[in-house]
């Protein structure tokens, strides 16, 4: 593959995922971006890449892009299993989240010196998650951002009354929008 690199001490390759998902969730729509130092078709590369990855794992789709696009996520979506017994207690407050005219959240401030005493940051989730519904066994919800923030998924299932650091490693990223135009929705495949 003619992967373009870094110039300096320690050059590596030119590749970035356009939307990082939390350690230990699934994804079934990944977008990577990577330069290449000579023109390969779309459906070369395609084949290239899917030649050389893990089991499970599959790239669908390629297309160049101008060097003016940055793809940048405009909504992501995210499912969580329900286990039988706590679908009830989800959908009643799946159903209060959705009917509350405000959910603020106080996010901890991450201090860049040990020291410092800077204030948590408030946050109104309702803003930022503008879709919520369980269907069936699957909890889903849409994340968007005001401006650059974004609600953390682990932040939502928080609200939900779940543990967000132990039931995140059960979420799903099932897709994002890029608003890239030719981008059809990812497909009901298995998690890659």
């Amino acid at each position: 593959m003619p992967l373009a690199y870094s110039q300096g001490f320690n050059p590596h390759p030119i590749l970035s995922l356009a939307c990082p998902r939390p350690v230990g969730v699934a994804a079934r729509d990944d977008l990577a971006v990577i330069e290449l130092t000579e023109p390969i078709g779309p459906e070369e590369l395609l084949a290239r890449l899917n030649r050389h990855v893990p089991e499970g794992m599959r790239f669908h789709r390629a297309r160049p892009l101008d060097r003016t696009e940055r793809p940048r996520p405009r909504r992501v979506r995210y499912e969580w299993p329900i286990a039988p017994g706590r679908r009830e207690a989800l959908r009643r407050k799946v159903r209060e989240f959705r009917l509350a005219a405000r959910w603020p959240l106080e996010r901890p401030h991450r201090p860049k010196r040990r020291r410092s005493n800077a204030p948590p940051r408030q946050l109104e989730l309702k803003t930022l998650v503008p879709e919520i519904s369980v269907e069936g066994d699957t909890l889903s919800w849409t994340l968007a951002p005001a401006g650059d923030l974004w609600a953390r998924p682990a932040e939502v299932l928080d609200a939900l009354g779940l543990d967000g650091q132990v039931d995140l490693a059960d979420a799903v990223r099932a897709e994002v929008d890029y608003g890239l135009a030719d981008a059809p929705p990812p497909s009901a495949e298995p998690p890659s």
